[in-house]
């Protein structure tokens, strides 16, 4: 079930699940599926390998701090000499990085 709310930061995201635990709003989000170039040989490919759950710490949304819990699929190049596996790009989150690019005037 996806949910018709946009928050900052996640406008390029579909909201599937939303829950409230021990203090914390949990925020499930994912992307469409789309066609990316390959990170080695610029090859576009539509084909997900697999996908990894990313928790990332958010801004704090209806007052609460916040988690986002990114469903992040990681695709895989279909030219026959390269057959490379890698992550799309986002708007979210920097590569390695456990904290959103969204930043908040008022600290949680």
């Amino acid at each position: 079930m996806h949910h018709n709310m946009t928050l900052p930061g996640l406008e390029s995201f579909h909201v599937t699940e939303t829950r409230e635990e021990n203090g914390y709003y949990h925020i499930y989000v994912e992307r469409p599926r789309e066609i990316v170039p390959c990170s080695a040989c610029q090859t576009t490919t539509q084909k997900v390998h697999d996908y990894r759950w990313q928790k990332i710490k958010h801004n704090r949304v209806f007052n609460r701090p916040t988690m986002i819990w990114y469903r992040k699929p990681r695709y895989q190049c279909h030219h026959i000499s390269c057959r490379k596996r890698f992550y799309e790009t986002n708007d979210l989150v920097d590569r390695y990085q456990r904290q959103s690019r969204v930043q908040s005037s008022h600290r949680a």
